[in-house]
């Protein structure tokens, strides 16, 4: 059921609910694109979440978080309006950031589902533990590669690291690469004028 209010609010659709609680569900479900982002580079990233969190040990992790009395408060009021009358939603279950990034998540689905903005530019850098297993099966210990995969991208490179793979030289040389390859693609500025800020 959350699920398909998910998708109905990120769709643009209205739900049976009242303005108040529309004015609620819009900021929170709702994203613009932010005009000064113009590239955006995923490393490790699970998009379609990490095996680790649906396994035992996320189970576990998840059953240690406690969720903080504002934010279980606000979920409930959030999850009221979104219901239509007769609805019995269990409003005791909340979702855990493990949760969430369990494979086939409500919240993974909605995000994975929202288009990234056009005009931006995005690369992908993946990690995998051992270079000569089929992607399809490759994975950095917790992250798979078909999550990290992302359709559409500027570039991918993989990474053979496992999955905290930000301090690899490899990484480090792709980032410098999109970062110069970012700054050669803006417009130069005009040089200033001779003189321009000379001390008087």
């Amino acid at each position: 059921m959350i699920k398909s209010k998910l998708a109905t609010l990120l769709n643009g659709r209205t739900t049976n609910r009242s303005s108040g609680s529309k004015n609620q569900t819009f900021p929170v479900f709702h994203f613009e694109p932010s005009p000064y982002v113009e590239r955006a580079v995923f490393v490790a990233t699970p998009h379609r979440g990490s095996y680790v969190a649906g396994n035992v040990l996320g189970k576990i992790g998840s059953a240690l978080v406690s969720v903080p009395k504002a934010v279980a408060k606000g979920t409930r009021r959030i999850t009221r309006g979104l219901f239509r009358a007769g609805d019995k939603p269990n409003l005791e279950a909340h979702s855990t950031a493990v949760d969430d990034m369990a494979p086939g998540s409500a919240f993974l689905e909605a995000l994975y589902a929202s288009p990234i903005a056009e005009g931006v530019a995005f690369h992908s850098i993946i990690a995998v533990a051992d270079p000569e297993v089929p992607l399809e099966e490759a994975d950095d210990g917790v992250v798979q590669y078909v999550s990290a995969h992302l359709p559409g991208t500027s570039s991918e490179v993989l990474v053979a690291s496992d999955h905290s793979c930000q301090g690899n030289a490899r990484t480090v040389a792709e980032i410098r690469r999109i970062l110069h390859e970012h700054l050669s693609a803006r417009p130069r500025t005009q040089a200033a004028p001779e003189g321009a800020g000379a001390e008087r």
